[in-house]
């Protein structure tokens, strides 16, 4: 019986012990995240324009791509030959203020036209990425998160796409999740 009545009081002591841990940390669990700021500011600043650069067309002129990825490294297929002179070619860069750990995702168009005055017409898809497509703010205000974005421009034959500056422009949105 004194057996008996020994482990009750334990077992009763454990218990109230359990309890008594469970309250104490229950508010530190609830308190372990702050709220974020209401509403979230995000502002964004253009720093530099995709920019492809100079190139032309080989004899045979079919067409090809001039592809400006998100650190700005510059290549092409097709009948297209890279120029080392004129503009230089860039990634577009922005400069992104939010809170440190602001879920972002860049969103944009498809097949974006680019026009010359005299009626030629290529394509621009928005397709390289830095840090990513989504990513997550890092600096703190008044510091900026630095993004990049880069491209490829799809262009016709010679006759499709004459000589000259093509230029459009494009709408890209942050959307804060």
């Amino acid at each position: 019986m004194l057996n008996n009545c020994t482990y009750k009081k334990i077992s009763s002591t454990i218990i109230k012990g359990i309890f008594l841990v469970g309250v104490l940390l229950i508010p530190n669990l609830l308190l372990a995240q702050e709220s974020p700021p209401t509403p979230v500011n995000v502002t964004v600043d253009a720093v530099k324009f995709l920019n492809f650069g100079s190139f032309t067309f080989t004899n045979a002129g079919t067409g090809g791509t001039v592809s400006v990825d998100s650190n700005g490294s510059r290549t092409s297929s097709g009948d297209i030959i890279l120029l080392n002179f004129g503009a230089t070619s860039s990634s577009a860069s922005f400069d992104v203020t939010a809170n440190p750990g602001t879920i972002l995702n860049i969103t944009h168009p498809n097949n974006i036209p680019l026009t010359e005055s005299s009626g030629g017409t290529i394509y621009l898809n928005i397709d390289s990425y830095y840090p990513g497509k989504t990513f997550l703010a890092t600096a703190a205000p008044p510091m900026t998160t630095p993004i990049s974005i880069g491209g490829t421009l799809s262009i016709g034959d010679i006759s499709q796409n004459p000589a000259g500056n093509y230029t459009g422009s494009v709408n890209i949105t942050l959307i804060q999740q």
